[in-house]
C-alpha cells in the first residue's frame, strides 16, 4: 500500500503536480495501478510475514537478538562466535592442542581434553564444573594441573563494534585459572610479509563480563564482550584429536621430569648441608663504582637463606630460571661470600666480606674488576 500512499501524496502537492506532463502522469498512474493490484493479490501468508517481522522488531527493542537456527555461528555482525551445538559437535571429547598466539604460530603451549558433561548456568554452576587435567609449559617443561572447566549456556555475547547488539546461544568456555571466559571463532591466516603470525582455524577469544555503565549492559542478562574491537584471540587451535597417545606422551614426560626433580632436590639438600649458615640476619647495601657511573645492590643473609637483589635462594644450592643463574656460597664459617651470577649472556663473580664491608665483582672472560663498599641496613 506504500505505492498508493505515494501516488496520492503526489496528487495533493499542487505545485509539483502541475509540473508533471500528461505523459508522465499517465505512466505514473499505470505503475501505481499495477502496484495496487499486486498488493490486493498478495496471499494472506505475506501479511502474516509482515506481522511476524513487526513482532520480531518489537522483541528486539532491547537490542537482544536470537541466534540463527541455520548457522554454526551466532547472529552478530562482527563477533561471530560458535553456537553451543556447533562447539559440542566439533570439540566435545576431543583433545584440544593450543598455541598461544603471542608466542608465534609454531609453539604448543596448552593441552586439555574437552568434555561437555553438563552445560552450566546460573542455577547449576556449583555442580556443573568439570574436573579437567590441563597441561601447560613452564620453563620449557610440561606441567599438569587439575582445573575446573565450565561450558556456559546462558551467556549473551555482545558484538565488539556494534556493542548494543547482544545474542544468546554462543558457547562460553571457561577454565577457572583464567580471569576471563573464552568464545570460539574461526579466523583466517594472518601474516606480516611472508611470515605467518597466526594460522587459519579455530581461535579462543577472551571475553569479559559487561559492567554497569557500559552501553552493552543489561541487568537482566549475563553479557560478555571482547575487550578489543578486532576480537583478538589468545589461543589458536593447532589440533583437535581423538588420539590418546598425545596425553600418554605428556604423562610420560611429566613423570620423567618429576623423577629428575626428586633427584635434584636430594642433591641440593646435600649441597646445603655442607654450608654453614649465619647466626644472625645480615643486610647490606653495596655501592659499585664504574666508568659508567654508580651501581647500588642489596643483599640479605639469614641462616642459610639468601636474598640477592630480592631473589631468594639458599646457600650452596644453584638456582636457574630462564637466562638467569645464581649460586651463592659461604667460605666455611668465615665472613666471605662467593657468588656466581649468570645473566643476559654475562657471568659476574662476586666476593663480599660481610664483616669488613668490602665487595667486588669480576666480569668473567674479560677480567674486568669493579670495587665496591657496603653499609649495613
Amino acid at each position: 500500500m506504500k505505492k498508493l500512499f505515494i501516488f496520492i501524496s503526489l496528487l495533493l502537492i499542487s505545485n509539483t503536480a502541475l509540473a508533471i506532463s500528461l505523459g508522465d502522469l499517465k505512466k505514473t498512474l499505470e505503475n501505481a495501478t499495477e502496484e495496487i493490484k499486486k498488493e490486493i493479490e498478495t496471499p494472506a501468508q505475506d501479511n502474516s510475514n509482515s506481522v511476524s517481522e513487526d513482532s520480531q522488531k518489537k522483541s528486539n527493542e532491547d537490542n537482544t537478538a536470537q541466534k540463527s537456527s541455520n548457522s554454526d555461528i551466532i547472529n552478530l555482525p562482527n563477533s561471530k562466535f560458535l553456537t553451543i551445538e556447533a562447539f559440542k559437535k566439533v570439540f566435545d571429547n576431543k583433545i584440544l592442542v593450543l598455541n598461544e598466539v603471542e608466542n608465534g604460530p609454531n609453539t604448543t603451549d596448552l593441552i586439555l581434553k574437552v568434555n561437555v558433561k553438563q552445560l552450566a548456568n546460573v542455577s547449576n554452576y556449583e555442580q556443573a564444573g568439570v574436573d579437567t587435567d590441563v597441561y601447560y609449559k613452564k620453563n620449557g617443561k610440561w606441567i599438569k594441573e587439575k582445573l575446573i572447566t565450565f561450558y556456559w549456556e546462558d551467556a549473551f555475547f555482545c558484538d565488539s563494534m556494534a556493542r548494543r547488539e547482544c545474542v544468546s546461544g554462543g558457547m562460553a568456555f571457561q577454565i577457572n585459572a583464567f580471569d576471563y571466559i573464552f568464545g570460539v571463532m574461526t579466523g583466517e591466516q594472518k601474516s606480516i610479509g611472508s611470515t605467518v603470525t597466526s594460522k587459519a582455524g579455530f581461535k579462543l577469544v577472551p571475553t569479559y563480563e559487561v559492567q554497569e555503565g557500559d552501553m552493552s549492559y543489561n541487568p537482566d542478562q549475563w553479557r560478555l564482550i571482547s575487550p578489543n574491537r578486532f576480537n583478538d584471540p589468545q589461543y589458536a587451535v593447532l589440533e583437535l584429536s581423538e588420539d590418546q597417545n598425545i596425553i600418554a606422551q605428556l604423562e610420560s614426560e611429566i613423570n620423567a621430569s618429576n623423577v629428575a626433580k626428586v633427584e635434584t632436590e636430594k642433591k641440593n639438600e646435600e649441597l646445603k648441608a655442607n654450608q654453614v649458615g649465619f647466626n644472625k640476619k645480615i643486610s647490606l647495601q653495596c655501592t659499585y663504582t664504574t666508568n659508567q657511573g654508580i651501581n647500588i645492590e642489596t643483599y640479605q643473609f639469614e641462616g642459610k637463606n639468601v636474598f640477592w637483589q630480592g631473589l631468594g635462594v639458599e646457600l650452596g644450592v644453584p638456582y636457574s630460571e630462564g637466562d638467569t643463574g645464581l649460586f651463592v656460597t659461604r667460605e666455611g664459617n668465615s665472613s666471605i661470600i662467593k657468588t656466581k651470577l649468570d645473566t643476559s649472556g654475562m657471568t659476574l663473580n662476586y666476593t663480599i666480606d660481610v664483616q669488613n664491608l668490602q665487595a667486588e665483582y669480576i666480569l668473567e672472560g674479560l677480567n674486568f674488576k669493579v670495587l665496591g663498599t657496603c653499609i649495613p641496613l
